[in-house]
């Protein structure tokens, strides 16, 4: 409310009045979450979120856990709200979930969740004096593997010369992966092209050519992340050791049906083959 008067206290007045909005304010004491239904300057005197029209009784402060660094080790708390753990805590809130599960955060190592991961290697003879190598790599692939998916990994074991073999579908079983990778030796092959791309198809699609055996029958999980690495030091061939133009073109097809499936592929090129 606003008075003006003329000098000396008489003469015309003027009357102004700002009606009040009430709006639903949200904010943290003690780090105990609570509501009142204020103005929207009286919520910001509490350092809280003001909803205009919104009201405690009829619209809850929405609430969730927060997850954050103490000196650099991840800590949870919960009911709390998302303006307090962004900029107070400089966490990452998530709306109604609890400190039951796992925090996870986006720049923790451990952040990657479920992960299904095939390793695809080529066992031609021109990779002889890198296979062992590429056995022990591979095996600590899938160890970092296991520790960034929270142990909830599925991997699987391909080798490819002119053919494809799945040695291991999508398993649970690291440990049998890793003794399929232990018996890998590097023969056989004819010219340097080799089934690599062909490889990828049976992973992606399970339509692959001159694949011996039941294929790459398992497929990838929902929600899971989606990853191949492969391994080899020849470009790709098909199936008949020639690399042509339509070769190329195959494989350029086989990494757009990827990016489709949200598979991730890191192909890791060996310099030192034959």
């Amino acid at each position: 409310m606003t008075i003006e008067s003329g000098a000396g206290g008489c003469g015309s007045f003027k009357l102004s009045i700002t009606p009040c909005v009430a709006g639903r304010c949200c904010y943290m004491r003690n780090d105990e979450a609570l509501c009142d239904n204020t103005t929207h300057q009286m919520c910001a005197d509490l350092l809280g979120m003001w909803s205009e029209n919104e009201r405690c009784e009829t619209e809850p402060c929405p609430l969730g856990r927060c997850c954050y660094r103490v000196n650099g080790t991840i800590d949870c708390v919960e009911n709390y709200y998302q303006k307090d753990c962004l900029f107070g805590l400089q966490g990452e809130w998530q709306e109604g979930g609890d400190c039951g599960g796992p925090c996870l955060m986006s720049d923790d190592s451990s952040a990657c969740g479920p992960m299904d991961l095939v390793i695809a290697i080529d066992v031609t003879g021109s990779m002889t004096g890198e296979i062992a190598a590429v056995r022990t790599q591979a095996e600590s692939i899938l160890e970092t593997a296991i520790e960034v998916a929270g142990s909830d990994l599925r991997a699987s074991l391909v080798t490819f010369r002119d053919e494809v073999v799945v040695l291991h579908p999508l398993t649970t079983n690291s440990n049998a992966v890793v003794g399929a990778l232990a018996t890998l030796t590097a023969n056989g092959g004819l010219e340097l092209p080799e089934a690599s791309a062909v490889a990828l198809r049976e992973i992606i699609s399970g339509d692959g050519e001159c694949v011996v055996g039941s294929g790459f029958t398992t497929p990838f999980r929902n929600g899971a992340t989606r990853l191949v690495i492969l391994i080899t030091d020849a470009p790709n061939g098909g199936c008949d050791d020639l690399e042509t133009p339509d070769d190329i073109e195959y494989a350029h097809q086989c990494a757009l049906d990827a990016a489709n499936e949200d598979i991730a592929i890191s192909a890791v090129y060996v310099a030192d083959g034959d």
